[in-house]
């Protein structure tokens, strides 16, 4: 599932979603979170859904083998 249709979904469960409402990414993306905003029907933004994954652009050393 997309994170959009995740989005979706949740609000559909907490009865938030109205069929009019769209989701557009946030242009200005930085750092280890993803953010859509949803809008109403005249096109102003009314939430922000946010995504975090800590280890997003992280490069993780190999293991290190402290028998060696």
């Amino acid at each position: 599932m997309t994170q959009i249709k995740e989005i979706q979904h949740l609000l559909q469960s907490q009865n938030l979603w109205e069929t009019h409402f769209s989701i557009r990414p946030n242009p200005n993306q930085r750092g280890q979170s993803t953010s859509y905003f949803i809008y109403d029907e005249t096109g102003t933004p009314i939430y922000i859904a946010k995504f975090f994954d800590f280890f997003k652009n992280i490069s993780i050393p190999p293991s290190i083998d402290v028998h060696s």
